[in-house]
């Protein structure tokens, strides 16, 4: 049950993570409480997942020894980026790359410690992880699991501030009953993320502190 939990976690704490920033530099909270939802037909798919190199979030966790993690962004070469992700029990290589539609995950390794260049390695996965358009009620289905954006205008409220006008994305999965709901900020990534499993419970990874540049 514990590695089960773990390849999850790992799995929908992937950019995960995806280049760069719509507007926005390292800011500890938005206060906007009274916007309501924004358009977001003209923001770029990157404005959700900003990988520039460098940037990093730190999550703290309940529910699993695992739900605490810390990701970043630290290599980069044309629309690719390496994305390494330590959960206290592994480091997991990523690589995703952005098109002018979606973020893609096409590489994974786990049990990588020393942070090589994976950027140029053959594919060995290829998983969606946001597709354009940012509406509620868009769906894709990758990997056979299906995503499905279920709110544009979530308020999430975190250790690292409150974030209103939040993409809520459903990943509903193709073994077993579980699923994940993720919350992306425009300008920051991903806030929180909540697994539920088929009975219930839920494990939760909730974002404790970030450092986001500025547009390149």
């Amino acid at each position: 049950m514990r590695t089960y939990l773990k390849k999850a976690l790992i799995i929908t704490t992937m950019f995960l993570l995806p280049a760069v920033l719509a507007a926005c530099a390292a800011k500890k909270a938005d206060n906007n409480t009274g916007a309501g939802p924004q358009s977001t037909a003209e923001k770029p798919i990157s404005a959700y997942l900003p990988l520039q190199t460098g940037n990093r979030w730190e999550y703290t966790g309940s529910g699993s020894e695992y739900a605490s993690y810390t990701q970043s962004v630290t290599l980069q070469k044309d629309s690719k980026y390496q994305v390494m992700v330590d959960n206290g029990g592994t480091i997991t290589a990523n690589r995703l790359e952005v098109n002018s539609s979606s973020i893609v995950r096409t590489y994974r390794e786990g049990e990588v410690y020393d942070n090589r260049d994976i950027l140029d390695a053959p594919s060995n996965t290829e998983a969606i992880v946001l597709k354009l358009p940012i509406k509620a009620g868009a769906s894709w289905v990758s990997g056979g699991d299906t995503y499905k954006i279920v709110q544009t205008d979530a308020r999430v409220n975190v250790p690292a501030g409150f974030f209103s006008s939040c993409a809520a994305v459903e990943v509903t999965y193709k073994y077993g009953k579980s699923r994940s709901l993720n919350y992306y900020k425009e300008g920051i990534g991903l806030v929180k993320t909540e697994f539920i499993l088929e009975s219930g419970e839920k494990i939760v990874s909730d974002l404790e502190k970030y450092t986001v540049g500025s547009t390149q």
